[in-house]
């Protein structure tokens, strides 16, 4: 027990408004086939590290890295990224991920928030939407990562994991599967841990569905082979930001004015290039 016990550290959850959010992205994400290559992912013992974070992080680095070799190299695939024992004290789920985006592990991440936070169309966040949008990202194969701090994990339990009503000490998960069975119980997200194999399911765990609301905020990871489709996505906030502005600047012109725009057609050309 006291092995456990020294290895986890607060894990703190403080996102931003200004993040990009997934409810925006759904649309893009569909038909986005990249298959998890779980049989090459050796999972590492973080032991008695507070390195939660940072072992979440080089899992998936490590995992998009294989993807890339197998497409580019015929198979040649490079060392998988080793997180080590040096502590960096980064206990922040968002610095963890800047400092992905920092390091070029992935381009960019989108925010799946809490249940009862506003998404970007000031509608309130749902636990069933919520298992939507992270069952639309992880069925488009990107990695989920988030944490929760409602699990008492000195305590031994199944590989289901048992939340409890009040908080305990915050720990980072790497989502990687949905609609996984355990057992006899189904709809399970089934997720990498990075200590004790034996105790649970051969390093992997599962979160019930219904348990959704307990989690910190959710972060999309967006690989760097993905530039492009992210690109795009930033240009379509553009245009709908363009749209937006016009409309509210339209309202104020003179008919002469609004006559010139139409004209012009600057929205219809943007509904068309970006199917606004």
């Amino acid at each position: 027990m006291e092995e456990l016990k020294l290895s986890l550290d607060v894990v703190i959850d403080i996102p931003s408004s200004k993040d990009y959010q997934f409810s925006e992205f759904e649309e893009f994400a569909s038909g986005i086939t990249t298959p998890r290559p779980r049989d090459y992912i050796k999972v590492m013992d973080q032991k008695s590290s507070s390195l939660c974070t940072k072992y979440a992080e080089y899992y998936w680095a490590s995992a998009y890295n294989i993807l890339e070799d197998i497409n580019n190299t015929g198979w040649v695939i490079r060392p998988q990224l080793d997180p080590g024992y040096i502590d960096d004290w980064i206990r922040s789920l968002q610095v963890r991920m800047d400092d992905a985006v920092k390091s070029w592990l992935i381009k960019w991440y989108l925010q799946i928030p809490k249940v009862w936070f506003k998404l970007q169309d000031w509608k309130i966040q749902t636990k069933e939407n919520r298992i939507k949008q992270m069952k639309t990202a992880l069925n488009s194969w990107f990695w989920l990562y988030t944490g929760t701090e409602y699990v008492k994990w000195t305590m031994a339990m199944s590989p289901i994991l048992k939340f409890d009503t009040v908080k305990h000490t915050g720990h980072a998960d790497l989502i990687c599967w949905s609609d996984q069975i355990y057992h006899t119980t189904d709809k399970l997200f089934e997720f990498i841990n990075s200590f004790w194999e034996k105790r649970w399911d051969k390093w992997y765990w599962y979160i019930n569905e219904n348990d959704v609301d307990k989690l910190f905020t959710i972060y999309v990871l967006i690989p760097m082979d993905h530039t492009w489709f992210f690109d795009n996505y930033k240009d379509w906030k553009v245009a709908q930001e363009i749209k937006k502005l016009s409309k509210w600047l339209y309202e104020k012109w003179t008919p002469d004015q609004q006559k010139e725009w139409n004209r012009m057609q600057v929205s219809k050309t943007l509904d068309k290039m970006y199917k606004l």
